[in-house]
């Protein structure tokens, strides 16, 4: 309906991948399961990073307790210090498989030159 586009990338001195999900926080905890075919694509084995947004009503701490090849536990409290029950956002980034010790590496850039 709007014509053909460009997306840009966030651009990154390593390969990552990310994956994003939504999730339910009920007494206070959750765990989250690693989609499988986003796994296949990443080592969960090597360090992977999660952030986590509450979408509720009421503030929330949220924070990953633990994490795994599997998956991640979330837990949250309100601030008088209460188990949370309340949806949250994720971002889960990884290491693309076999790119784990990739880190700026060199480019030829000659090929782009303009011959005189």
């Amino acid at each position: 309906q709007y014509g053909q586009r460009s997306l840009n990338a966030i651009e990154s001195p390593e390969a990552w991948v990310e994956d994003f999900g939504q999730a339910f926080l009920k007494d206070g905890k959750s765990w989250v399961p690693i989609d499988p075919i986003f796994a296949e694509t990443v080592n969960l084995q090597s360090t992977y990073h999660v952030f986590v947004t509450p979408l509720c009503e009421q503030p929330v701490v949220l924070y990953v307790a633990s994490k795994d090849a599997s998956g991640f536990a979330v837990h949250g409290v309100t601030l008088v210090g209460e188990a949370a029950d309340c949806d949250f956002d994720y971002r889960i980034v990884a290491k693309r498989l076999g790119y784990e010790t990739q880190r700026l590496e060199p480019v030829d850039t000659t090929a782009l030159e303009v011959p005189r």
